[in-house]
Parts: structure tokens; C-alpha cells; sequence
């Protein structure tokens, strides 16, 4: 659908994925996995699973971009800790790719991280209100930002659970939608689950 035009971006298809049929908030969408796996493990991983029949075969799209990095992260210095790499990405603007369009990281610090977003039609469920998985990405990139600040040089993360309260709609009149980290948070690094 990119290539045709057919997506004005790859948020789009994200979004479509996750609103539309069920795909994993908490994994950004297909493309935001994409972004996550990088175009190289994705066009490897395809090409192993060709061998099953042609609809598993990277499309010339991906085979065109196997050397291209997408994941943020990896295109920073290993050396920076989390904090770190997370205030370079603050210093150049840029945002992974599901929030690409709609979710800034407004500040940053250690254990501490603010975003905002300010929502629109698109992102509206069947009811007449933002759906709520917008909510949900919002919290899971705050939470998760405010682990990778905590993070040494090297060491990874992820989810284990989200728990969402929803108190009041979101629609489009709302306007700009913040969301401020401070609290403690339970991860996992290296195989062992920390409350900080």
C-alpha cells in the first residue's frame, strides 16, 4: 500500500492494523515491528520462509531496503546508557516508527519521561471517540521510555503487562493529550524482574 500510494505513511498502516484487526498495540503495529526488527533480520526471516511458498517471499520493497537500519536505538553510539540515547533522540527530533507522526517526546530524565500527542479522526473507533489502544500506546512508550533511562549501556527491555484505566473519552475537541512518568514501574533486565 506504500508503495501505490495508497498510505499518506507507515503510521497508517499501523494504525489501521491495530484498530482494525487486532494487531498487538504494545508491538507498534506490523510496520513498528518492522521498524523494531530492522529491514535486514526481516527480509533474512522472509527469505528462510519463501521456502514455504511465494507469499512469504520479501516483496521488492523490502529486498531493496535489506541494509537499511530502522530501529533508533541501534543507529546510536552502544557506548550511550539510556538516558543518553534517549536525550540524543530529543536533540535530533526524530521519533520511532509508529509515534512518526503523533507521539513527541517532550522531555526526559532519569526515570522521568514526558509525551505528548494530540489526537484526530483518524485515530477514532466505531463509537465517535478515539479509540482507546491510542491511550495504551501513549502509556506503553512513557513507561517504556522511563525503564530505558535506567538502562547501562547494553541492556535491553521489555513489557511485561499493561494495565489500562480509562476515566474519560478522548475525542478530537480534546486537543494535545500529555503523559508524565514519574512512579515506579516493574522490567526485566538480564532475566530478572526489578521494581524501581
Amino acid at each position: 500500500c506504500l508503495q501505490e500510494n495508497v498510505l499518506r505513511a507507515p503510521m497508517d498502516a499501523d494504525v489501521g492494523a491495530i484498530f482494525g484487526w487486532g494487531y498487538p498495540p504494545f508491538r507498534g503495529g506490523p510496520l513498528g515491528w518492522l521498524h523494531t526488527m530492522g529491514f535486514a533480520q526481516t527480509v533474512a526471516d522472509l527469505e528462510r520462509l519463501a521456502a514455504y511458498g511465494p507469499l512469504f517471499a520479501p516483496c521488492v520493497f523490502f529486498a531493496d531496503k535489506k541494509g537499511y537500519e530502522m530501529n533508533l536505538l541501534h543507529e546510536l553510539d552502544p557506548d550511550l546508557t539510556g538516558l543518553e540515547q534517549l536525550r540524543a533522540i530529543l536533540a535530533s527530533g526524530r521519533r520511532s516508527c509508529f509515534a512518526d507522526t503523533l507521539i513527541a517526546l517532550v522531555d526526559i530524565d532519569d526515570g522521568r519521561v514526558a509525551l505528548e500527542a494530540t489526537p484526530d479522526l483518524d485515530l477514532y473507533n466505531s463509537i465517535g471517540t478515539v479509540h482507546g489502544g491510542f491511550a495504551a500506546t501513549m502509556l506503553d512508550y512513557a513507561c517504556s521510555y522511563a525503564v530505558l533511562s535506567k538502562l547501562k549501556p547494553g541492556q535491553n527491555f521489555s513489557t511485561l503487562e499493561l494495565k489500562v484505566n480509562y476515566h474519560k473519552a478522548i475525542d478530537k475537541d480534546t486537543g494535545p493529550v500529555g503523559v508524565e512518568f514519574t512512579g515506579s514501574f516493574l522490567f526485566q533486565i538480564d532475566s530478572k524482574v526489578l521494581l524501581c
